[in-house]
């Protein structure tokens, strides 16, 4: 049975529509919704273009902070869809590598399915990419998870 539903969002337009599509899920089960965004910092400066050590620790600083404040304000949004639903609704604010948050995430809120949205890439194109979906699918979580495509 499905009591809690992990959202991920990015507040993208695809991730807009996984929002959607899980909320009217949760309401029918009448499932709790867990919604999260990450801060994934892994690629923001380029070492060589960096400046030195000092300077770029206060860029990261700075940009993580923005970061988070505009993927909590994502978060919020599909918050608020959720609970003019009249869903329960948990949120999260996670800084590190989006699959792997995603995931401690799902495990954490004790998530029975995992929903977020996917542009459908082929294998081959999503492992070039670093698809999000993709990763957090083949993660074995032992979580399902559901990819909603746009």
């Amino acid at each position: 049975m499905i009591k809690n539903i992990l959202i991920a969002t990015d507040g993208s337009k695809l991730a807009g529509s996984a929002v959607t599509f899980a909320a009217a899920m949760a309401k029918q089960l009448k499932a709790s919704v867990t919604i999260v965004g990450v801060v994934d910092l892994t690629s923001l400066i380029a070492p060589d273009l960096a400046p030195p050590a000092v300077a770029k620790a206060k860029v990261v600083m700075e940009t993580q902070d923005l970061l988070k404040q505009v993927i909590g304000e994502h978060v919020e949004r599909a918050a608020r869809e959720c609970r003019k639903k009249g869903l329960r609704t948990v949120t999260a604010v996670r800084t590190g590598r989006t699959v792997e948050e995603i995931v401690k995430e799902a495990r954490k809120s004790k998530a029975d399915l995992i929903v977020l949205g996917s542009h459908g890439r082929s294998a081959l194109k999503a492992v070039v990419l670093g698809s999000v979906a993709y990763g957090v699918i083949h993660r074995n979580t032992r979580i399902p998870v559901l990819a909603v495509q746009q």
